[in-house]
């Protein structure tokens, strides 16, 4: 079966299905099998198309899935919500075409011993280490790993698809969303495939961190030792464009670099994932902070952002939170009355009127906060980054200023405040790749990677003679190029 009229708008597809089936419903009622194609776009987004039948949800809340069998006799069936995007109807020839969250295909038998599961992974470069062969004289790069959890191990892979060379091409050129590697881990006796999927899912954090953009797996597969594909799910994931903002590169020499950092950096996540918050928008607003599709003000606040949750986790996760002020709650609590009034009858003694030094005096409880650049000086001793002296208090003041103003530091140019950065457009780009250093490195640390990267440390003599981003033997290595 071709690509239906109604779903061309959507393609290519990376994978395409087709058979016959009918929609589930709650209350039992059958409307007869029709013929069907779905596919998945490179975006993850799935669709179905379902010919002889105009379905609309609105006015039949009933209908809980779509199952069939398709030409190949393997089964076929969505989970999740389905959305009916449009109908169409020409004399007898009707037709809708829905969007699905998830469709499996094949099944699954769990008295398999040993199984072998692949994701396809969006926006993932990557040099390897090894070679990996696809089919007799085929052969792709690829970089075995070894995985270790606080109460399990893995055995994995990362192995360019096929089509890597052409994707790659696509997605430095188009800066959109396309897969273009697969993530392999091997499936023991007594586990689920179901199970195995947070894994994948750390993996894809871990993986996006690394890379500077925003890799999920929309695809995945389950293969015998055989080679037989047993079952196939496509999954419907938020997914966001290609960003070119990689602490670890992908030139050939960055292979053995990026398996150090995956080996190093995943039972560090494991471990920190709950205390640090880590699957809480802290990754996903750093992500977001290397868009290439927003201001540079609103990235440089996101770096902020993304340090300032960090800062504050570790604050809970190390049972420090008496850092966040300056005297304990309770000991200022009990100055606090004595200081408003102190304050207030000051104020008034030089004729502010009793109204401005009510509201004057009511902020002195404010006084008590820890400034950030103590509570950051917290962080980075806890996580082992070294800091360059005066990093830690510009963070500071890059925050403030955007925060309290909406105007980076190099804009706003406070005179109370030396600020390093040119004036004008080229200091912002210069502050903005100061806060992006300074983020990546905080971000390695915390993975207890401590390895090559690359940075885009404001070393000016650095950026002027070779540019973003400067290789860096390690991260807390404070000298110049190397």
């Amino acid at each position: 079966m071709t690509i239906p009229r109604i779903a061309q708008e959507y393609s290519p597809f990376i994978s395409d299905y087709a058979g016959r089936g009918h929609f589930v419903h709650t209350d039992g009622h059958d409307l007869g099998d029709v013929a069907f194609w779905s596919g998945q776009c490179p975006d993850g987004r799935i669709v179905l198309a379902c010919q002889d039948i105009i379905v609309d949800l609105d006015t039949d809340s009933s209908t809980l899935s779509f199952v069939g069998t398709m030409d190949t006799g393997l089964s076929f069936n969505t989970n999740g919500r389905l959305v009916v995007t449009r109908w169409t109807q020409q004399g007898e020839d009707r037709e809708t075409l829905l969007l699905c969250t998830q469709i499996d295909v094949g099944t699954y038998s769990p008295l398999r011993k040993r199984l072998h599961i692949w994701y396809g992974l969006t926006n993932f470069e990557f040099w390897g280490t090894d070679g990996y062969t696809i089919t007799p004289g085929s052969a792709v790069l690829a970089i075995p790993l070894n995985l270790h959890g606080p109460d399990s191990a893995y055995s994995a892979r990362l192995v360019r698809r096929s089509d890597y060379d052409i994707k790659e091409s696509a997605l430095t050129a188009g800066h959109g969303i396309v897969p273009t590697a697969e993530l392999e881990l091997v499936l023991e006796s007594g586990d689920q495939p179901d199970n195995i999927d947070s894994v994948a899912a750390d993996m894809c954090q871990i993986l996006s961190i690394a890379k500077g953009t925003r890799i999920q797996w929309i695809y995945r597969r389950i293969v015998n030792e055989n080679g037989t594909v047993l079952s196939t799910r496509h999954v419907h994931r938020v997914t966001s464009d290609y960003s070119a903002s990689a602490i670890i590169g992908s030139r050939p020499r960055d292979g053995a670099t990026m398996k150090q950092f995956i080996e190093t950096a995943f039972p560090a996540f494991i471990r920190k994932r709950d205390s640090y918050e880590l699957d809480k928008g802290v990754i996903n607003t750093y992500l977001d902070a290397k868009s290439d599709h927003d201001f540079i003000e609103s990235r440089e606040l996101k770096f902020a952002v993304a340090v300032e949750m960090l800062a504050h986790a570790n604050l809970r996760a190390t049972s420090h939170q008496r850092y966040e002020t300056i005297l304990s709650r309770d000991d200022f609590q009990n100055c606090l009355p004595d200081l408003e009034t102190c304050v207030k009858n000051c104020l008034t003694a030089r004729d502010i009127g009793q109204k401005t030094a009510k509201r004057i005096a009511s902020r002195a409880k404010e006084l008590n906060n820890a400034p950030f650049a103590d509570i950051l000086d917290q962080l980075f001793r806890g996580i082992g980054l070294t800091t360059a002296r005066g990093d830690v208090k510009l963070f500071a003041s890059c925050r403030n200023s955007l925060v309290h103003t909406g105007q980076s530091l190099s804009t706003n140019r406070p005179l109370d405040i030396d600020c390093p950065f040119a004036p004008g457009r080229a200091g912002s780009v210069q502050e903005y790749f100061f806060m992006q250093s300074l983020t990546d490195r905080t971000f390695l640390r915390l993975l207890d990677y401590d390895g090559p990267y690359l940075d885009c440390r404001i070393g000016w003599s650095d950026l002027e003679a070779h540019g973003p981003p400067i290789p860096r033997a390690h991260v807390n290595d404070l000298g110049t190029h190397s």
